[in-house]
């Protein structure tokens, strides 16, 4: 960390260079209390935190983020989760979604990391969508071995309204795809223990930390 990412980082603002990435939290009508988490694979272009169980996550260009977010990044405080109360709702999976940076970077996303692009191009899978938390905390890979990265992260709560039965077991950026039951998450988080959420998950490679889980954490208790 240069000097000056270190005066910034002291005066709450974080390095002069971060990350910025979207995170989904995924829930659905048909599906009452529960989430989409995902294992993550370790790829040639996400090789960051291999084994973790995380909410659909990926790296966005600060400009898309600025746009999604709505305002400057270095407006949010390093090491905080903000809950967003009140945010605008948008269509996922519809005519007009590609005219909004929000539902452009989250289908972007649905279609990269779940291997939805085809369905979402048919109109088979639609949901509504709005900013939930916004936070900035350096990450950590403890099992990836890469350095610690600041890291900015808006989090939105998606709710499928048809085609969440064409979500895969696993897709190629995640060995396995599963509901869980939201109202388990804090207590699985706080005890590092993944099981808790899903007891068909190897104990051996998965473990649940990071910003996106800890961010669901906080949306979920919110509300």
């Amino acid at each position: 960390m240069t000097l000056r990412d270190a005066a910034a980082q002291e005066a709450g603002q974080g390095p002069s260079s971060p990350v910025y990435v979207l995170s989904c939290i995924v829930t659905a009508e048909s599906r009452p209390g529960e989430m989409l988490l995902g294992v993550r694979r370790g790829t040639a272009v996400s090789p960051r935190h291999p084994g973790v169980l995380s909410t659909m996550t990926m790296r966005i260009p600060e400009v898309l983020y600025r746009a999604v977010v709505g305002h400057d990044p270095s407006l949010y405080l390093s090491g905080r989760t903000e809950i967003i109360c009140e945010s605008p709702v948008v269509a996922i999976g519809s005519d007009s979604s590609n005219s909004l940076p929000t539902s452009y970077a989250i289908e972007s996303l649905l279609a990269r990391k779940l291997d939805l692009g085809h369905a979402l191009s048919l109109g088979q899978l639609q949901a509504s969508a709005r900013l939930a938390a916004v936070a900035v905390q350096e990450v950590p890979d403890p099992q990836g071995g890469s350095p610690p990265e600041w890291t900015h992260m808006a989090s939105f709560l998606i709710d499928i309204t048809v085609g969440d039965g064409l979500i895969p077991s696993a897709s190629g950026a995640y060995s396995r795809l599963t509901w869980i039951q939201g109202s388990k998450l804090g207590l699985a988080f706080s005890s590092h223990d993944a099981l808790l959420l899903d007891d068909a998950l190897d104990p051996f490679e998965v473990c649940i930390s990071g910003l996106c889980i800890h961010s669901a954490v906080a949306v979920l208790e919110a509300h």
